[in-house]
């Protein structure tokens, strides 16, 4: 598992809590069809105060876990006290565990940093290589990114004229906590949750600035005033700008445009290579329900079981054509053709 620098300056009680648990662990593995256990939340990160709680996941074999939906098995889940300590028990089906996918955002950064305390047959072990497999990619960086500009830049906007800067604020509040995402995704590591986006900063090979100074451009909301808000909406597009335009060494073509839009960049400029396509290989590029959707609603079509790409009327878009967020897309593959 990961190590991590824990960035806490309080008395660490972490020795308390595992001790603690320890002590108790034979009422867990005990359990009728207990297949593995882990030590998940902050404990596993390496901290622990008197707020913290002991964060279990309990694997089980399909069949106690339906004994203990039915009420058969007797232990207790989710926030309960166990001789004097706070405990979050978590149980789960460990075959269903293995089949879903997990996202990179909040699950397998949890599942990264936590300990497996118990796995008799290696299942757990076997588990945790298999989903953490699954890398952060670059290209997923555009879903947060997109959320960001549409907070700061679209609501901001929207409250900057209206002369709310408390509601302003509190949509650039939204757009910060996707820039602290995308960072993660930028550093091709595991996005935390909400509760730890700034205090795991410090573990980040790369991020656009000095912290300290980033962070006060993120969230520094002044004296409320309409100016504050301007001043802080210009800040966060300044980050945003650098997140955007990070040299990752990919794709060259698309970095005029950015990391938001190159994973569309990239599908449109796929999508132009023919003039024709079967249903199936064009699902392959993209899917079927994006030609309902700019820039491609406007230069593909199906027809007689085929996907038809115009390729002249796409060069022919322009302004009037869409709004400017695929426009932007549009004239950069425009670009290249013409290269």
């Amino acid at each position: 598992m990961k190590r991590v620098m824990v960035n806490v300056n309080k008395e660490n009680k972490l020795d308390f809590f595992l001790d603690h648990l320890e002590n108790h662990m034979i009422r867990f593995t005990q359990i009728k069809g207990v297949v593995g256990i882990t030590l998940n939340g902050g404990l596993s990160r390496g901290y622990g105060d008197h707020l913290s709680e002991v964060d279990l996941t309990i694997y089980l074999s399909k069949e106690s876990y339906n004994d203990f939906n039915s009420g058969e098995l007797n232990f207790k889940e989710g926030i309960c006290i166990i001789d004097k300590v706070l405990y979050d028990v978590k149980v789960v089906e460990y075959n269903s565990e293995c089949e879903r996918s997990m996202s990179p955002f909040v699950e397998l950064w949890d599942m990264n940093y936590a300990k497996i305390i118990y796995d008799p047959k290696g299942m757990i072990k076997v588990l945790f290589e298999e989903k953490l497999s699954s890398k952060v990619s670059i290209n997923q960086i555009g879903g947060p990114l997109f959320d960001a500009w549409w907070h700061y830049r679209l609501a901001g906007d929207i409250w900057i004229y209206r002369e709310d800067p408390v509601q302003g604020h509190l949509m650039l509040n939204e757009a910060v906590k996707n820039i602290l995402k995308s960072l993660y995704i930028a550093n091709c590591e595991y996005v935390p949750h909400d509760k730890w986006l700034v205090n795991m900063l410090p573990n980040l090979k790369w991020i656009p600035m000095d912290q300290h100074t980033m962070l006060n451009k993120l969230f520094s909301t002044g004296d409320l005033s309409l100016k504050s808000l301007i001043e802080r909406q210009r800040s966060i597009d300044e980050i945003w700008n650098l997140i955007n335009s990070y040299d990752i060494g990919t794709n060259k073509p698309s970095d005029s445009i950015g990391l938001t839009k190159r994973k569309f960049y990239e599908c449109v400029l796929s999508v132009l290579q023919k003039d024709c396509y079967s249903i199936e290989e064009f699902s392959k590029i993209c899917s079927l329900r994006s030609i309902n959707s700019d820039p491609f609603a406007e230069f593909v079509r199906i027809e007689e079981g085929h996907v038809i790409v115009d390729k002249k009327k796409f060069m022919s878009l322009d302004e009037e054509s869409m709004y400017t967020w695929q426009l932007d897309i549009v004239k950069a593959v425009q670009d290249t053709l013409i290269e």
